[in-house]
């Protein structure tokens, strides 16, 4: 092991449930008990190092082993083989209330985490005004835990850890029921520890987030490292994984047009085809700033007095990043084709899917709902951070001063 080198995992595995004998098998298949439990691996050969000021970022979808690797990292459950090896000083933000006494003030709190970390009680006096600082909880700081919520919790857990200048933090995603100001506190404080020797596992679904405090990251599929690398080319793969996942998901549920997932269909309209840029394909590629056509066909079974059609681009996280509507009146029964025309499509570079929606009569009642009916990828020499890049223009001069004269 280095001397750079925080964290050495080996051959990781670790399994949840026991391996059940035939005996056991035939029993629970005859008397339909939970006798015996299946063996489930959460993680299979993790290999990984961690250095000193590096900042990593776990991603990977729900059930893919990334908590059950912080746990076993943090000893709140052992691995089933493989080495750890960690050097340092370590704090784990893994659960809300990890290590905390909720009988004990936030104050009494301070002094707890202090000394499960090993700190001695003048050290964390001396970090105690910062500590308070940056926690915010005033006079809640003198109350018992148990009075606290969930967002105070989450201050209290990230005020020490933030502080206490430990080797190495665990997080996962216990940040997300912070309010928005203290979640912004905690990420500038992040990204100021680039410059430190502190090394940082973070896990979190927030990909932004990731692309600004993470220097590497590792996608693990299915309880496996699938993907170790610089951040930008990691997020690039976990979503085109996410939208080949949302794809195979939504081919088991397509209506009868093979379109998409109806998730209101009340039968007044349907969706019978759609082409992005002329192309019928689920996916398709355009460059960043280009024109883009969608096309769409409708068939109106009943007459309608008036329909708002949506058409909404989303990135993989499904939020909306473009939005637009046209409203038609007095529709009669029968097939009807929709174009909508976009000059420049300035969307930074990602995975997108167009979704399309119809709302019926003078409620707008949804008739139709239809997600990831296309998707596709926008490419640009540029790497912005941002999801929409509208054009602008610059204007750069030199101010003249004149010299004053008597």
């Amino acid at each position: 092991m280095n001397d750079d080198t925080v964290i050495k995992i080996d051959g990781l595995w670790k399994r949840y449930g026991f391996p059940l004998t035939a005996r056991l098998r035939q029993y629970k298949n005859i008397f339909k008990s939970g006798a015996g439990q299946e063996e489930h691996w959460a993680l299979k050969d993790i290999n990984l190092d961690l250095k000193k000021g590096e900042t990593l970022g776990v991603i990977g979808r729900n059930g893919a082993g990334k908590s059950t690797l912080l746990k076993v990292l943090a000893g709140v459950t052992p691995p089933s083989r493989g080495s750890i090896d960690i050097r340092g000083r370590l704090f784990p933000m893994i659960e809300l209330n990890a290590g905390i006494h909720m009988e004990l003030t936030g104050r009494e709190n301070v002094f707890l985490l202090g000394s499960i970390m090993g700190l001695t009680r003048s050290e964390i006096r001396e970090k105690f005004p910062q500590i308070e600082e940056f926690c915010e909880l005033g006079d809640w700081f003198d109350e018992p835990v148990r009075k606290y919520s969930s967002g105070m919790l989450a201050r209290l857990g990230f005020g020490v850890a933030m502080n206490v200048d430990a080797d190495l933090l665990l997080i996962d995603e216990v940040l997300g029921v912070g309010d928005i100001a203290f979640q912004r506190k905690c990420y500038t404080k992040l990204e100021d520890m680039y410059d430190s020797d502190q090394s940082i596992l973070f896990v979190s679904h927030n990909l932004h987030q990731i692309s600004r405090v993470c220097t590497n990251v590792v996608i693990i599929e299915n309880a496996e490292v699938i993907f170790s690398g610089p951040t930008k080319e990691g997020i690039n793969k976990y979503e085109l994984l996410t939208q080949k996942h949302r794809k195979n998901e939504q081919a088991k549920l397509t209506d009868k047009t093979g379109i998409g997932t109806v998730l209101y269909d009340f039968e007044e309209i349907s969706l019978v085809d759609v082409a992005l840029n002329g192309e019928k394909e689920k996916f398709t590629e355009i460059e960043a700033g280009s024109a883009i056509e969608i096309e769409m066909k409708f068939s109106v079974r009943e007459k309608q007095s008036k329909a708002k059609f949506n058409v909404i681009i989303e990135n993989v996280r499904a939020e909306p990043v473009t939005w637009h509507y046209i409203e038609v009146t007095d529709i009669e029964k029968g097939e009807y084709n929709l174009k909508q025309n976009i000059d420049e499509l300035w969307l930074a570079p990602g995975v997108y899917e167009i979704r399309i929606g119809v709302g019926v009569g003078e409620i707008q009642r949804r008739s139709l709902n239809v997600r990831n009916v296309i998707s596709f990828t926008v490419k640009s020499k540029a790497s912005p951070l941002g999801f929409y890049h509208p054009p602008c223009k610059w204007e750069w001069s030199k101010e003249n001063k004149r010299k004053k004269t008597n």
